[in-house]
């Protein structure tokens, strides 16, 4: 009895401390924005926290002297042991506006799947190059990996990056289209995402100090994947890629002729600097 109200016991801690791990979001404007939760203002963009799993208001009001632009805000449920993403780039009014949101759910076992969702409906999906199907749509037994996104509709500008499907998750993606010939605010389309700097702007980040020394440059953002270098704490590098769930960034590594992916727990964003 004692041995079973042990184990007991032990199962009921392991299922509440699972069942009450954070949700997390991060968020990315253009131009910086207040971000609202519920009502309660939390902060700036760019922004990462972290709440109890519900579903949340979010209201984003960009900070901006070129004219009124129109707020964002959705309801948006947030699920614990994931971080859901926000990309926006305001535009005077809401067609003018465009951006993706992107989650992840645990499925489970070794799983994985990507929804698809956008607005308008009914835009052509490319994955990898590849068109396989139009929104909204659920791709199921999807190779592990970073993979390159596409949506286009008759009408819009295409919106593409980069996303990476986790075993024993599905991502979802829900992104919204700016149509052709409007203006985005403050005409600050290069709004850094997974390596899409509009040709303005370099970002670079810095190592931090590390429990073994060094950082661990990997082949692909995962902690699975292959070592093929290493960086030291203080030095800094040429961001040129940065993974959907936005916890890897990939780096140029100029002496070895080659890039590769670090963890955003070991790095800080330091600069940006203009491309002519």
């Amino acid at each position: 009895m004692i041995l079973l109200l042990i184990v007991g016991g032990f199962i009921f801690g392991w299922y509440w401390l699972v069942s009450h791990r954070k949700a997390a979001i991060h968020i990315e404007t253009v131009p910086d924005s207040q971000v609202y939760v519920d009502d309660e203002y939390v902060g700036r963009t760019p922004y990462e926290g972290e709440f109890e799993k519900r579903e949340i208001v979010l209201k984003l009001v960009p900070e901006s002297f070129e004219g009124p632009m129109a707020p964002y805000e959705a309801r948006i449920t947030l699920v614990s042991g994931v971080k859901t993403v926000v990309r926006r780039v305001f535009g005077v009014g809401e067609e003018g506006s465009f951006g993706e949101e992107i989650s992840f759910e645990r499925l489970g076992g070794d799983e994985s799947s990507a929804a698809v969702i956008s607005d308008p409906d009914g835009a052509k999906v490319y994955w990898d190059g590849k068109m396989v199907d139009i929104t909204p749509l659920r791709l199921d037994g999807m190779a592990l990996g970073v993979h390159q996104l596409m949506i286009s509709a008759d009408g819009y500008d295409d919106r593409s990056f980069s996303v990476q499907v986790v075993k024993g998750h599905r991502v979802t993606v829900n992104v919204k289209l700016k149509k052709v010939g409007e203006v985005a605010g403050d005409n600050m389309e290069e709004l850094v995402t997974n390596g899409e700097s509009g040709g303005v702007e370099k970002v670079y980040v810095e190592i931090l100090e590390t429990p073994i020394g060094f950082l661990r440059v990997r082949q692909e953002p995962s902690i699975e994947s292959a070592e093929i270098g290493r960086v030291n704490p203080g030095e800094e590098y040429e961001v040129v890629e940065k993974n959907g769930a936005l916890d890897w960034f990939k780096i140029n590594l100029p002496e070895a002729q080659k890039s590769g992916w670090v963890s955003v727990e070991y790095v800080k964003e330091v600069k940006l600097e203009s491309e002519n």
